[in-house]
């Protein structure tokens, strides 16, 4: 486990079900024992047919029908442990999976930086959707297929040494490069899982640009470049996939023709043993079933390691989404419209841009307009007021009071419209009344009236859903409920970002009146390079 961090992220999973755990352990130990009492039930009824006696003769007599009768009974009661442990860790399982999904969708959104986010929304979308099942292979095929393997192993080994030492023995030779060769397979297999996981992750995000640009791609004519294009991401899959088969031909040779050396030993050994009389017929079975539970789980390690290694592969994406653990605190409210001041603030927009020794304050009940053109660093300024982005120098003031870093806090007072709507595929209500339980739909439609949006209302319904990414309504439309959105959280600090941009002249100044009434009750500032906006300010920062 030491370089195993995908598996061992899932350590407090399971511990807080060791419950389950223990109880599908237990049933694992109840079914290897059940599974040797048919070897030596089978042995016993060869012996009965060639001799008369057998070694269950005193509990059992000389009934053939008995012996079958009490193997019916074993095997179906190893049966119904074997399906009823399947279930538990089946449903072990999916409820870790349920799990992990949860906290990773709030990983991803924890640590969303707009400016610093390298990984492509496809991948993340791998991460939470695909590598995730690999907890069946990390826990349901171990301990359901590998644990009572390997109790079966051990119980065979102490069986074969007190039966015959020689088989004991070879047994134990046999083990030995068996696991060798099934660890370099493994080790190899976790390489290439490593890097099946990595190009699977970039396969989706290919996937995903090409069917997001697709009217580029038609508009240029480019079908066969991007096919092309995409083929490379295909074939690099395909290639580690021959390479890993490769190795698994070579494995199996050895792995083969080692099990058929203790195969014909077996039967060998204790043909020879019958032959002098020191062991029955039945015993020749059963040095065979015996020898077969030793060896296959030593060869299905190979496959549970290879398992093993994948899952951890998968896992390991799936936990680099967690951020690193910070203090928890509570929401801080605002009662009333606040304070902003920036002093001396650095903030660093990309690789190539900052905005430094950035001083003003926007005061309670006022317009605050940045201006600037693209480019400049309006958005990352009302990101960082939003918590999502860190300073790097220099302090934020609410209400006089130090708020640098922790500006996150007080979301519950911010209400925000972004220059990209970001809607959700749900009704038009849905998104303006976003996060609501029970939304109020009368405000819903006249925060959707001051937006410029009552027709396209009363047209469609507020239950007209806006499709992915709102692509059932035109750019001006999402960019609308998207303000409604916001006049819809009653909030006492309101962020506009180009809140006018791509609407008509008619509606631009619609937008700027709800703007300016918003002072009413709240500090608004916005992002903009609308002089007629800013013309209308109490206050204009220039970038």
């Amino acid at each position: 486990m030491k370089q195993l961090n995908g598996l061992k992220g899932l350590l407090p999973y399971l511990l807080a079900k060791r419950g389950t755990v223990i109880l599908i352990f237990l049933l694992s130990v109840w079914e290897a024992v059940l599974a040797l009492l048919p070897i030596q039930l089978i042995g016993a009824i060869v012996d009965l047919l060639s001799t008369g006696e057998s070694l269950f003769s005193p509990l059992l007599g000389s009934r053939v029908e008995l012996y079958i009768a009490a193997f019916t009974v074993v095997y179906l009661v190893r049966q119904a442990i074997s399906i009823f442990c399947g279930n538990r860790n089946a449903m072990l399982a999916f409820k870790i999976i349920e799990e992990i999904r949860d906290d990773a969708m709030v990983w991803v959104m924890d640590s969303y930086r707009p400016y610093k986010e390298e990984r492509k929304e496809g991948d993340i979308v791998s991460r939470v959707s695909g590598d995730v099942e690999a907890v069946v292979r990390a826990v349901a095929g171990p301990l359901n297929g590998l644990l009572p393997m390997l109790l079966r192993m051990i119980a065979s080994i102490i069986i074969l040494f007190l039966w015959t030492p020689p088989l004991g023995l070879l047994a134990l030779a046999l083990i030995y490069p068996l696991a060798i060769s099934s660890r370099q397979f493994s080790l190899k297999g976790k390489e290439s899982a490593a890097a099946q996981r990595a190009a699977s992750g970039r396969l989706v995000s290919a996937i995903s640009d090409i069917l997001y640009s697709i009217p580029v791609i038609k508009a240029w004519g480019s079908e066969d470049f991007e096919s092309k294009t995409f083929h490379r991401s295909v074939h690099e899959i395909y290639e580690l996939n021959h390479n890993l088969q490769k190795a698994g031909d070579r494995y199996w040779c050895v792995t083969h023709f080692l099990m058929a050396v203790g195969y014909v030993a077996a039967v060998a050994l204790s043909t020879r043993s019958a032959l002098a009389g020191t062991m029955t017929i039945g015993s020749i079975t059963v040095a065979y079933l015996y020898m077969f539970n030793v060896l296959t789980p030593a060869v299905s390690l190979s496959r549970y390691g290879n398992d093993l290694f994948q899952a951890d592969a998968a896992l390991q994406r799936v936990f680099e989404l967690k951020p690193e653990e910070k203090e928890s605190a509570s929401p801080l409210r605002l009662q009333s419209a606040p304070k902003i001041t920036f002093e001396d603030v650095t903030i660093e927009c990309n690789e190539n841009k900052r905005i430094q020794n950035l001083s003003f304050t926007a005061m309670p009940r006022q317009l605050v307009v940045l201006l600037g053109e693209s480019g400049s660093g309006k958005s990352t300024i009302l990101q960082t007021l939003l918590g999502n982005q860190d300073v790097e120098a220099g302090r934020i003031l609410v209400d006089d009071a130090d708020m640098t870093g922790r500006l996150g806090l007080l979301r519950d007072a911010v209400a925000v419209s972004f220059q990209q709507a970001y809607l959700f595929d749900r009704s038009i209500a849905g998104n303006v009344a976003y996060a609501c339980e029970e939304p109020d739909l009368g405000r819903a439609e006249e925060c959707l009236q001051a937006s410029g949006l009552g027709p396209l209302a009363a047209e469609r319904g507020l239950d007209f859903a806006v499709g992915t990414k709102g692509k059932f309504l035109s750019g001006g439309e999402q960019r609308r409920v998207a303000f409604a959105r916001a006049l819809y959280k009653k909030a006492v600090l309101y962020l506009f970002d180009e809140p006018t941009s791509e609407l008509d002249v008619e509606t631009g100044k619609g937008i700027a009146a709800e703007i300016l009434r918003l002072k009413a009750h709240a500090t608004v500032i916005v992002a903009t390079h609308d002089p007629d906006l800013a013309a209308q300010a109490n206050a204009v920062i220039r970038l």
